[in-house]
């Protein structure tokens, strides 16, 4: 269960706020540096008891209170995310009024949830990936029941986020995408190994969660490889096999519902949740190098990069070769 002394506030967020004469912090308010500072180094417990000292003032500004959602979800985990969920759908309605800045209060409320999101989605991925000690923490006690109610407070927050707050929605969205996947790992059974039809083309086996880059084996003669594979892609092989079975059994009425999921999962693919030891070496070399690789990228257009990317397309082995 969450810690009561971490969500102490949230309580207090989801009544009726009163009206100030001034909603929010002046934008040269020195707390709010303070704040960011505060969350960006990761000092999380004086975060929370400066931000509690402001909502005690009654001064209830969505940028330090986005911070506080941030800082009840580090603590809390997954088992946290009805009462945030809860939080935000009273704040973005009964408790609008009361929220700062007064100023362009939507484009803020709209910017910071938006940030919220996308800093839960990116420490789900992060812990879920490596399987880190939080995430044994956030997922030792839960079960699909809990991880049902998170998804059912997701739909009721998705429920008030009206057309004035459109631009959280891309970052909502990705959210709900990845708590569906974690939500659906509760209901795979532990299986070793997963026996594909012919003609083979993988040798599979869970992910190894080894700190060294992964191995790929791979024999092109015979169009095989071996790769980790995570328990979305399991869920993937159980889902196809039903499907086979409910057309064999010729009830298409329910074999009809499964088609539908397996084609919005095919266009919606991404290799990075079904095979995240092939991405792992990529990903941690993408995130130590992405701003010098961000340079390069804005020659996009350049002679340079064109002649490259050609040369990239037609001979692999002498591009990396330098030949």
């Amino acid at each position: 269960m969450p810690d009561e002394s971490t969500l102490r506030g949230l309580a207090r967020l989801r009544t009726p706020l009163p009206l100030a004469e001034v909603a929010g912090l002046e934008s040269v308010d020195p707390r709010l540096a303070m704040f960011n500072s505060l969350c960006e180094k990761g000092q999380l417990k004086d975060l929370v008891a400066e931000i509690d000292e402001l909502l005690d003032e009654g001064v209830y500004d969505i940028r330090p209170i986005s911070m506080y959602l941030w800082a009840a979800f580090s603590e809390t985990g997954l088992a946290g995310l009805p009462e945030i969920f809860d939080t935000l759908i009273a704040l973005v309605t009964t408790g609008l009024d009361g929220i700062g800045p007064s100023t362009k209060k939507v484009e803020h409320v709209s910017k910071r949830i938006s940030w919220l999101m996308q800093k839960i989605t990116d420490a789900i991925e992060y812990h879920e990936l490596r399987q880190s000690p939080e995430w044994e923490k956030w997922t030792g006690s839960l079960g699909p029941d809990a991880m049902d109610l998170v998804l059912e407070r997701t739909t009721a927050l998705e429920a008030v986020l009206d057309e004035r707050f459109a631009h959280v929605r891309p970052a909502f969205q990705k959210l709900t995408a990845r708590l569906r996947v974690v939500s659906m790992t509760f209901r795979i059974p532990a299986q070793p190994t997963v026996s594909v039809a012919q003609p083979v083309i993988a040798s599979i086996r869970p992910p190894t969660h080894s700190h060294g880059a992964p191995e790929l084996h791979v024999d092109a003669r015979l169009g095989r490889a071996e790769v980790g594979v995570s328990h979305e892609f399991f869920a993937l092989i159980q889902k196809l096999d039903a499907f086979s079975k409910l057309v064999k059994k010729g009830d298409l009425a329910r074999a009809a519902v499964v088609a539908d999921d397996l084609m919005h999962t095919i266009e919606s693919f991404d290799p990075r949740v079904y095979f995240p030891e092939l991405f792992s070496d990529f990903s941690e070399l993408l995130s130590k190098n992405i701003d010098t690789l961000a340079s390069h990228w804005q020659n996009r257009e350049s002679t340079a990069w064109k002649a490259h990317a050609q040369f990239y397309r037609v001979d692999l082995k002498r591009f990396v070769g330098g030949g």
